[in-house]
């Protein structure tokens, strides 16, 4: 044997671990997932809410496209497109929730939202302020930035499913039910 095809061997072995690491780090997610979100299955016996939670489109598009990132200017990128994508369809399913709320609920709630949506963006960017200020001395670079940005979009992804169990509460109490629209992802990657 070379140098050369030991080398190779080498890089063979540790690719294949940091392989099977990464679908490891998958599967811990999906499973931690499953396990926060099937708390909402609480007032019902019906699987349909946790279920479409556990298959939602957005998180694995997210993982995959994660675990594909290698350096911090991608992964930043990356972040705000998953808030991007989750901001959609946190306003789409409000959207559908304001069609199942009377005028008066539906006037409260979007002030709420709106509330919600500001205060997230201004806690986000107090923050951001005081960690970079000069009297700190820090210096917290572009990590800083996308642990700021993941905690947004994560944010953003709970806020968007409490909407989503709200909606699907009131629905699944409905006499005429039919097809839930409140378990219904609007997830179009562009």
């Amino acid at each position: 044997c070379s140098k050369g095809d030991i080398s190779q061997k080498d890089t063979q072995k540790t690719q294949t671990a940091v392989d099977e690491n990464k679908l490891q780090t998958n599967s811990t997610l999906t499973q931690e997932i499953q396990e926060n979100w099937n708390k909402y299955e609480v007032t019902n016996q019906l699987p349909e809410f946790s279920a479409a939670i556990n298959a939602n489109p957005i998180d694995p598009s997210y993982q995959q496209e994660k675990m594909l990132a290698t350096t911090t200017g991608e992964l930043v990128e990356l972040e705000k497109k998953y808030i991007d994508l989750w901001k959609k369809e946190m306003e789409s399913s409000e959207e559908q929730l304001m069609l199942v709320l009377t005028e008066t609920d539906a006037e409260y709630f979007q002030a709420n939202q709106n509330n919600w949506v500001q205060a997230i963006d201004s806690d986000l960017q107090i923050t951001d302020d005081i960690l970079r200020g000069e009297e700190y001395d820090l210096h917290l670079g572009l990590t800083f930035s996308q642990l700021l940005l993941s905690e947004k979009r994560e944010l953003y992804r709970e806020r968007t499913i409490k909407i989503k169990y709200l909606h699907y509460l009131i629905e699944s109490n409905s006499t005429n039910s039919g097809a839930l629209q409140s378990v219904l992802f609007q997830f179009n990657e562009e």
